[in-house]
């Protein structure tokens, strides 16, 4: 099997139809700033996730109109969990929470102080959102027209509203990393 354009197929089934281009992939296998991580069944893909450390924060600006101040993270090293799709079969069995695993250990590994996240609020029956509660992640901030510009600029099928432009909200998730470590250090 040829992973590349499998997870570039899952990707753009389970997010939109278009959204992924075809070297989205190859330009984060070969970026040492992103971490790639898949998951399998029986052989076959059943997940893959993306984590990268960020210089740049003008993805999140959409938020700050609703709470986040990209101010608040300045000097830290920030990580982020920029793409995750799991197969839709597979969804709700633990797949997403083993990549996030994967992905907060590389972003431990890389030293971050914090680690943000996007969970698509499409209406889908599984998404994100369960995976950052269930790791600690706190909610910063909503946008309701997170997508909209996005799909202007690169026309996709959304699966969840299914309109273009797409007109889904997103939450925006932090995870300070460092209130961690005290944690993990006082319990020793």
């Amino acid at each position: 099997m040829d992973l590349v354009p499998a997870a570039h197929l899952l990707l753009n089934r389970t997010q939109g139809v278009g959204l992924f281009p075809a070297d989205f992939l190859p330009g984060k296998l070969a970026n040492p700033a992103c971490h790639v991580v898949a998951a399998f069944s029986r052989g076959e893909l059943a997940g893959v996730a993306l984590a990268e450390l960020l210089t740049d924060f003008a993805y999140y600006e959409p938020f700050v109109l609703h709470g986040f101040n990209p101010k608040s993270v300045a000097g830290l090293k920030v990580g982020s969990f920029s793409s995750m799709s799991v197969a839709e079969g597979l969804q709700g069995q633990g797949i997403g929470k083993i990549l996030a695993h994967l992905r907060l250990d590389w972003l431990k590994e890389e030293k971050c102080d914090l680690v943000l996240g996007v969970s698509w609020v499409s209406g889908l029956a599984h998404t994100s959102a369960r995976v950052f509660d269930k790791l600690g992640f706190q909610v910063v901030a909503k946008c309701h027209d997170f997508y909209r510009l996005p799909s202007l600029e690169r026309p996709f099928d959304c699966p969840g509203c299914k309109a273009s432009p797409c007109a889904c909200a997103a939450l925006l998730y932090r995870l300070d990393l460092r209130t961690q470590k005290g944690r993990a250090e006082r319990h020793r």
